[in-house]
């Protein structure tokens, strides 16, 4: 049995954040437990038991013992394996990092799915979330039936554009910095990239960059990195990019008007202390 055994899912963003981080590391060798989420395999008993009480994905098994959350995974997958480094070695460089990554755990993560539900997309998964949580059922209905127009999802799309304005500001009052924090390519970079792909591949992001330029730069040095191809475009579904590739056209007009529209009051500041 290999050191690492990570139980993950090909389209999950959660997941693939955690892949960046191995593939970053140069670690290759990890045990490959792939779990189909339509089939629910996330939710069998041996899973939820002995692994993820939660039923959810990621979980990293690493020496038999599993680690939850992909946000924590991400800093275990760095003070376990140190080299190359993904976090600032400063205390401030890491304290800026965090003002980053604690956005996904906010809002960042729940927005994409706001997104993904209210464009239609996996309204099967978005009906079991419904059952298995009564106490988000009437605001997961509302998506599924009200689509776009639900208010929740102009509320994640303000979000989404608020995020990338912050990131280009940061980056431009670093004088033009190539990465998020202390001009390095961390784990604020990663936190962010499974949530940037899905909407690019809705055609979301780039009216979202348009006026951005340094968030636009971002994300193209993002797409040269080699855990890009191995961590992210390796693991694509075609016929799942293609049902995201058609509900965002579909939608594509709505999200212009929200943008269009009177700006979202601040969120977060930019991430500086």
């Amino acid at each position: 049995m290999a050191a690492l055994q990570l139980y993950h899912n090909d389209m999950s963003s959660c997941s693939q954040k955690v892949r960046i981080a191995l593939s970053e590391k140069k670690l290759s060798n990890w045990e490959n437990c792939h779990l189909q989420l339509r089939r629910g395999e996330h939710l069998k008993p041996d899973y939820v038991k002995n692994l993820n009480p939660k039923g959810v994905v990621p979980t990293l098994v690493h020496n038999g013992t599993p680690i939850r959350e992909s946000q924590v995974i991400l800093e275990y997958i760095d003070e376990a394996f140190p080299n190359p480094p993904l976090r600032p070695a400063s205390a401030v460089g890491k304290a800026e990092m965090r003002l980053w990554t604690k956005q996904v755990d906010e809002d960042i993560h729940s927005s994409i799915g706001v997104v993904t539900m209210a464009t239609g997309l996996r309204n099967h998964k978005a009906r079991n979330i419904a059952k298995r949580n009564p106490s988000q059922a009437a605001r997961v209905m509302e998506l599924i039936e009200k689509g776009t127009d639900a208010p929740a999802f102009t509320v994640a799309i303000n979000r989404f554009n608020k995020l990338f304005a912050d990131i280009d500001a940061s980056l431009k009052a670093q004088g033009g910095a190539d990465w998020l924090v202390e001009n390095r390519y961390s784990l604020a970079d990663v936190s962010f990239t499974p949530y940037a792909k899905r909407l690019e591949t809705m055609g979301l992001l780039q009216p979202m960059l348009q006026g951005k330029p340094h968030a636009a730069a971002w994300w193209s040095r993002v797409k040269q990195r080699e855990s890009w191809a191995e961590a992210l475009i390796k693991w694509d579904i075609p016929h799942e990019i293609g049902e995201m590739e058609e509900k965002g056209r579909q939608h594509a007009t709505k999200v212009e008007e929200i943008l269009a529209g009177p700006a979202a009051p601040p969120v977060h500041p930019p991430a500086k202390l």
